[in-house]
């Protein structure tokens, strides 16, 4: 069936496998570089995304006499740039439709009667791969850049190679399917890391955890606070509260989280800390979006009022009502301080706080001082300010 294209069938399945393989690991290229050039009878072959503003590969797989001696520099002359010899027989490759095969004649559009073009870069890396001519054929029909492969043909000709010719419509879909897959993937991964960087440095512990508390993933402060074992700790694998008590109630606040009929009582809880610290808050958000993930999930979110680099009332101050007094009175409430303690630290009396605080909860249209505490939580930046370095 495939010996139109290789001289057997099992060369051509094995060449197939092989670059199915390479699609989902990229390290595998340089060997399926390898089976093409023995298939193809060539010195050498590559593959190319090649980018015509740049002049440069944006990536590069070659066969092994590419990475050794003499021939290991031109992957790095590739993806530095090309010499511009080179450049007019890329831009006629691009022009053409996909699968096009071309010889060094057609490639820099050479009429018969006139000498191939002085080329010192072609005769270079001819000279390190033992090729005596090049064919390259073009493997996409669309894009800001040409992807190409390119074969170091052993038997001298300024037309293209019969046995690339041959092979090249079996060849163009597969690899040209394999490097699209390759950028997919490239490109989930640059956005998985910044997302996970994003969740990383979010202003509160996170962690995204089945409804049984089984951790998914967390984010860096959550990690930290997990190695303190101070308020919560990780067993087998699951999110649990120091003490019995409380993480019994943090267990049915997950499970309670994927209810529909959980209010929104249902979904705090405050976790007592060994250290005797003021306690974690904590709140157990459900996910009800089936296009996040098909199973049951939840993200239970952890602030640290003891901690006063990550919570504070700074953000009340964009409602343009409060006066310093009282939204430094708003900033120890906070940060968990009792009403005699704010007395104490501001070296007023406990009627002037009390005043301060009951002002305060009024400008805000709050009811009640905790209500102060959640609107402040919720003016809070998500995300701390990244490292200057």
């Amino acid at each position: 069936m495939f010996q139109k294209w290789f001289e057997t069938d099992s060369a051509a399945i094995d060449i197939a496998a092989s670059i199915v393989e390479a699609s989902a690991r990229p390290e595998t290229w340089d060997s399926v570089c390898d089976r093409i050039a023995g298939e193809l009878d060539c010195a050498a072959f590559m593959v190319i995304p090649y980018d015509l503003a740049s002049q440069k590969a944006l990536g590069f797989h070659g066969s092994s006499v590419l990475r050794r001696d003499p021939g290991e520099w031109v992957k790095t002359r590739f993806v530095t740039a090309n010499p511009e010899e080179d450049r007019p027989g890329y831009v006629t490759l691009a022009a053409s439709r996909t699968g096009t095969v071309l010889g060094e004649r057609d490639f820099f559009r050479v009429p018969e009667d006139a000498p191939l073009p002085e080329n010192r870069w072609r005769d270079q890396i001819l000279a390190s791969t033992g090729g005596r001519g090049r064919t390259a054929f073009k493997l996409n029909d669309s894009g800001p850049q040409l992807d190409c492969a390119v074969s170091h043909d052993l038997a001298p000709s300024e037309y293209a190679s019969a046995k690339v010719v041959r092979a090249a419509p079996f060849l163009t879909p597969l690899l040209q399917r394999a490097i699209e897959t390759n950028r997919l993937f490239a490109a989930l991964g640059r956005s998985y890391a910044a997302l996970m960087s994003m969740f990383d440095n979010l202003n509160f512990g996170a962690a995204f955890c089945t409804p049984s508390g089984r951790i998914v993933c967390t984010n860096r402060m959550l990690r930290e606070m997990l190695a303190d074992q101070d308020g919560l700790t990780e067993a087998n694998g699951h999110l649990r509260a120091v003490h019995s008590a409380d993480a019994t109630i943090l267990r049915q606040r997950m499970t309670d989280a994927t209810s529909p009929l959980s209010g929104p009582d249902r979904l705090f809880v405050s976790l007592r800390r060994r250290s005797g610290s003021l306690p974690y808050v904590v709140q157990v958000v459900p996910n009800r979006n089936p296009d996040i993930s098909g199973d049951p999930m939840v993200l239970v979110t952890v602030l640290d009022p003891a901690d006063p680099d990550r919570i504070g009332a700074e953000g009340l101050r964009a409602f343009q009502v409060l006066s310093d007094a009282e939204l430094a009175v708003c900033d120890l409430i906070v940060k968990g301080y009792e009403t005699r303690s704010i007395s104490e630290m501001r070296g007023t009396s406990i009627h002037t706080v009390r005043d301060q605080i009951k002002s305060s909860a009024d400008k805000l249209l709050c009811r009640r001082k905790m209500d102060v505490v959640k609107l402040a939580v919720l003016t809070q930046p998500p995300v701390r300010p990244m490292p200057e370095d």
